[in-house]
């Protein structure tokens, strides 16, 4: 009886020390910087994000549960975002198909398809990241 009232208060602290440790998304503030190549793409391809402060969510196109992740952050930042631009970087082995999910999920954000090569260690591929207008990352969640 004893035994039981040890070990069941323990357990209970090392399952929510596990899920503590290993939770998917982590915020991090970091004073890294957005290439210049990158954001030169950004604002050629999506010229109304020109000097405002972005969102930007790397995605696999290829992937459908991260077009309704990239769709419910379209929602979320619609509501929450005044001034703020939502960019999708977007990889994908079919640009067709792509452009037809994009139209059936009706996200209308700003997209800009890419290749791995392009991504860097800045932002990694399934982040959302915040820049502001001269390209400072000032939050990422990482594993998206």
């Amino acid at each position: 009886m004893q035994i039981n009232k040890f070990w069941k208060p323990l357990f209970g602290v090392i399952i929510i020390a596990a899920l503590i440790c290993c939770k998917e998304k982590k915020s991090i503030s970091q004073t890294k910087t957005v290439e210049q190549s990158l954001l030169d793409s950004i604002y050629v391809n999506c010229p109304e994000t020109k000097n405002k402060p972005l969102t930007i969510y790397c995605m696999d196109g290829d992937c459908p549960s991260c077009i309704s992740k990239a769709k419910t952050l379209e929602i979320q930042h619609q509501k929450q975002s005044i001034d703020k631009k939502l960019v999708l970087l977007t990889i994908t082995q079919n640009k067709n198909v792509l452009d037809y999910n994009f139209k059936l999920s009706g996200i209308s954000s700003c997209r800009l398809i890419v290749r791995i090569e392009q991504l860097t260690e800045a932002i990694p591929l399934h982040s959302v990241t915040s820049i502001d207008p001269k390209g400072n990352m000032y939050k990422q969640i990482l594993h998206y």
